[in-house]
């Protein structure tokens, strides 16, 4: 990570801001300042994250944050047109990025602090399909990207002092910390800060919703494509999966531990639905009720956050390229395709939307301002329709990210972008706390559906 103080700053194209953790200085790139790879906490391998001592001299990183180490998934690669990233991976990733606009604004600007995707074991927060550059620009608004542990170093412990469970969710707890004492010196409002989380990154913001000291950081969340349908009943499996890694110490290679890994996540599927996402959160260990009071904690925090979730409308296509029975039956003559098509639509029903539905209407009972969306939007002929993550090119969209991406094969760029002026007005009016009204405006129907859901 290319870290370095900058004593002659040139107005042109670097800015100084200063928060209580010390001098950052940010690099203006055209319509953003970007502020690199900024350390929010620190943490020895099985360890809860600390909290970094203020630094005094000019901190100025010209690289994106590190991953957390992982191995490439060749199926992701296909879909969004290049790796889940390219990042050097190091295990100490525990940084976040800050975008923001390059024009100076009279009154501080809304927040949103990214949580990405990946099942558990994928992504970062600098993962440059995210690039946040035009969302920023168009909306005028703060992207806060966070990098956290994953896989093994961070969503696989037994509860004990020497492996602790839950440690990226309590990463990106401690983010959120941070956010809220230091966003005011970019120009953010720490009161009007929106956690917004993509598949697994969704599903983890909706435990930060269940954690008190969590949801005092964020005024709003919105949950893209959270597979809500296979959180539960986790416990035996999980264990299972901790058994073969008990061994596992600050000694351990990262080269055994991610082959482990790997193999667990093959092991997976026979599991059912369950284990096609192995990892996750870990219910009745800090910093999580037991899964029996998980529903009571949501309940508890409704009132205080406004919540705007949804999924896609054919979210499970993405994954059929990964299952090669599934993709030959589906070239079947006559009947292969709307088999196909009976099938992910079950299963997206079962994994994605109809769960999705439930926790949208938990939340509205519960005394929370919610809106429940369904996105419609794919490109012209492709098989793949409206597939999972096929929103984030429309909210992230620098086209060089997105060439040879399978989801979007059919389009023009132009229609991607067409697309995504809608969906990033929606999102952006809700960070700046904005009614959505009852229902989408006409203009926006062709991208999406949704409602307010009433209790």
């Amino acid at each position: 990570m290319g870290t370095r103080a900058r004593d002659d700053e040139e107005a042109t194209d670097l800015r100084t801001f200063h928060p209580s953790c010390g001098p950052v200085v940010g690099v203006v790139d055209g319509p953003v300042v970007r502020a690199w790879a900024i350390p929010y906490a620190h943490a020895d391998r099985f360890a809860a994250p600390e909290r970094v001592a203020p630094w005094t001299a000019p901190l100025c990183n010209d690289e994106p944050a590190p991953a957390c180490p992982q191995l490439p998934s060749p199926l992701v690669a296909a879909m969004l047109g290049g790796p889940p990233t390219a990042l050097v991976a190091d295990e100490d990733c525990q940084r976040l990025t800050i975008t923001r606009p390059s024009v100076e604004n009279d009154s501080p600007l809304p927040v949103m602090v990214w949580v990405h995707g990946g099942s558990y074991v994928l992504g970062a927060g600098d993962e440059p399909h995210h690039d946040p550059t035009v969302l920023v620009a168009e909306q005028n608004v703060i992207v806060v990207a966070v990098t956290f542990r994953l896989g093994v170093l961070g969503f696989l412990g037994d509860g004990s002092a020497q492996r602790p469970a839950n440690l990226g969710l309590l990463d990106l707890i401690a983010a959120l910390d941070w956010v809220h004492e230091n966003i005011e010196a970019f120009g953010g409002d720490p009161g009007q800060v929106t956690c917004v989380g993509q598949s697994a990154g969704a599903d983890a913001v909706s435990h930060l919703m269940a954690v008190p000291n969590a949801t005092r950081r964020f005024r709003r969340a919105i949950l893209q494509s959270a597979p809500f349908g296979i959180r539960w009943n986790r416990s035996a499996m999980v264990s299972g999966m901790f058994a073969h890694t008990a061994g596992f110490d600050a000694h351990t290679s990262l080269r055994d531990m991610l082959a482990t890994q790997q193999k667990l996540i093959v092991d997976g599927p026979r599991h059912g639905l369950t284990g096609a996402m192995p990892f996750g959160v870990q219910y009745g260990m800090e910093p999580l009720p037991a899964e029996s009071d998980v529903e009571e904690a949501w309940a508890a925090t409704a009132s205080d956050i406004d919540l705007l979730v949804g999924c896609n409308r054919d979210e499970i296509e993405f994954f059929v390229p990964g299952v090669p029975i599934a993709e030959t039956a589906s070239h079947f003559p006559v009947l292969g395709r709307p088999i196909r098509r009976v099938v992910t639509s079950a299963i997206t029903r079962k994994v994605y939307s109809a769960p999705t539905a439930d926790f949208a209407r938990k939340h509205a009972a519960a005394g929370g301002n919610v809106v429940d969306y369904r996105l419609h939007w794919h490109a012209p002929g492709n098989p793949l329709g409206a597939a999972h993550c096929i929103e984030l090119p429309l909210l992230f969209g620098i086209e060089e990210q997105w060439e040879g991406a399978q989801l979007l094969q059919g389009a023009t760029w132009e229609q991607v972008e067409e697309a995504g002026r809608v969906l990033r007005d929606i999102w952006g009016r809700f960070l700046r706390g904005v009614d959505l009204g009852e229902r989408e405006p006409r203009e926006a129907r062709s991208v999406l559906r949704y409602r307010r859901v009433s209790a």
